[in-house]
C-alpha cells in the first residue's frame, strides 16, 4: 500500500495488481467517479460461492482517508505477534481529522474487537481471527445498508498493504457505464 502512495505523490502511475495468497486472488486497481478517487480491493477465490467480495476505500485529498486506512493496516501487522496487544490501550480513541476540501469526516476508533476507520458514512471494520487454517484478518466495510466483507491471511498483511500503495499511486480511471454506481466510494 505505501508504495502506491509513493508512487502517486512521485507523480507515477502504477498498474492494476493482484495478489494470489493460498485459494484467494486480491485485485487492486484505482479509479475516480463523480465522488472522487477511490482504491478497489476486490478478493475472490477462497470458496467465495458468488464470486467474490470488494472494498471501496475512498482517496480523500492528498490520499488522507488512504494513508489513514494503511496507517490501521500497519498498527494491526505490528501486533502480529503479540497476544497480550489490547487495542483499547494502544491506539488513540479518536484520531485527529485531518484539514481537507472534503465534507467528509475522517476517524480512526478504537473498539473491543479492533479499530474501526470512518470515512463519513462509510466504516471499516478491522478484526483479527483464527481457525483451522491459520490466523487471518477480517475487514468489514459497511455504508448504509450494504456489507462487504475481506479476509485476509495474517501472512499475507505486508503485501497486502503493498498492493494498496501500488494501487493508490496509480493514475484513477473514470468509472462509466453499467454497474458504475456500485462502485462509489
Amino acid at each position: 500500500m505505501r508504495f502506491y502512495l509513493d508512487e502517486a505523490e512521485a507523480g507515477r502511475i502504477a498498474q492494476p495488481q493482484d495478489l494470489i495468497v493460498e485459494s484467494k486472488i486480491f485485485s487492486f486497481n484505482a479509479g475516480s467517479n463523480d465522488r472522487g478517487q477511490f482504491l478497489r480491493v476486490f478478493e475472490r477465490g477462497g470458496g467465495f460461492p458468488t464470486g467474490g467480495s470488494s472494498l471501496m476505500i475512498p482517496n480523500g485529498l492528498n490520499n488522507t482517508y488512504l494513508r489513514m486506512f494503511v496507517e490501521c493496516l500497519e498498527k494491526i501487522a505490528a501486533q502480529l505477534g503479540d497476544e497480550a496487544y489490547d487495542f483499547s490501550q494502544n491506539m488513540p480513541s479518536v484520531m485527529p481529522i485531518l484539514a481537507s476540501s472534503s465534507p467528509d469526516v475522517v476517524n480512526l476508533e478504537c473498539k473491543e474487537t479492533g479499530p474501526v476507520l470512518s470515512v463519513g458514512s462509510k466504516h471499516f471494520f478491522f478484526e483479527s481471527r483464527s481457525n483451522s487454517r491459520g490466523p487471518f484478518m477480517r475487514i468489514k466495510e459497511v455504508s448504509g445498508g450494504m456489507k462487504n466483507l475481506l479476509v485476509v491471511p495474517m501472512n499475507a498483511i505486508t503485501q497486502f498493504q503493498e498492493a494498496i500503495n501500488l494501487a493508490a499511486a496509480q493514475q484513477p480511471q473514470q468509472e462509466n457505464g453499467p454497474g458504475a454506481a456500485n462502485t462509489a466510494a
